[in-house]
């Protein structure tokens, strides 16, 4: 199902494509170990690149990675019962009780007491879908967001924004500074007419503007 697709132009090096991944290119998965990736997916994202940014290198990152000792403090939480799981990212954490959503007070609480009681650092939680993630403070998609565009590869590019979670919203918000496309994923988001029902239409839109075959929105 989808609603208000745009159509695409075919040169598609006037575009930035940002992805949001779990639900909304692929399917969520009861634990990180289990989301899918399939090669029809990996080749249609290859595609996309090289119809919008061949060899073009990642910017390094600039934002530091979350002090260890705070991790293993939020480590702890996973091991209050089977079915929490910890997934380190790097710069920010994600606790996932999908498969314990009877623990969501006990993960949130135990989340939100660490928070308020770790010292020089400036953390905070943001709930999602059966998930609740630990980063740092001021830094969100959307503040992301508005640094790429100003990276020379993107500056001169209109974004599309495909997101479906609650940590999404923000990036919907400030796309019409980029004069940019949003579309959500699964939910109605106010302001955003594009809409896909769930992250098996995006995989096929994406597999068809990465051909080059159909930018229609069937």
């Amino acid at each position: 199902m989808s609603t208000c697709i745009p159509s695409l132009p075919s040169d598609l090096k006037q575009f930035a494509f940002l992805l949001d991944v779990d639900g909304t290119i692929l399917d969520l998965a009861p634990t990180p170990r289990e989301v899918f990736v399939s090669h029809e997916l990996r080749d249609t994202l290859t595609r996309l690149w090289q119809r919008t940014a061949p060899g073009a290198a990642p910017e390094a990152p600039r934002l530091p990675a979350l002090d260890p000792a705070v991790k293993r403090q939020f480590a702890a939480i996973a091991e209050a019962g089977p079915g929490i799981i910890l997934e380190d990212k790097g710069y920010s954490l994600a606790l996932h009780y999908r498969l314990a959503p009877d623990k969501e007070d006990l993960v949130r609480a135990a989340a939100a007491k660490i928070c308020a009681g770790v010292k020089g650092a400036s953390i905070e939680l943001l709930p999602g879908k059966l998930v609740v993630e630990i980063k740092q403070t001021g830094f969100t998609k959307a503040t992301a967001v508005r640094e790429l565009m100003t990276y020379p590869r993107f500056s001169h590019r209109r974004p599309i924004f495909l997101g479906d979670d609650v940590t999404d919203l923000g990036v919907f918000e400030i796309l019409p500074d980029f004069d940019g496309i949003g579309i959500s994923v699964g939910r109605n988001v106010p302001g955003v007419e594009a809409r896909f029902g769930q992250p098996a239409d995006v995989r096929r839109w994406l597999a068809q503007v990465s051909r080059n075959d159909a930018f229609a929105t069937s």
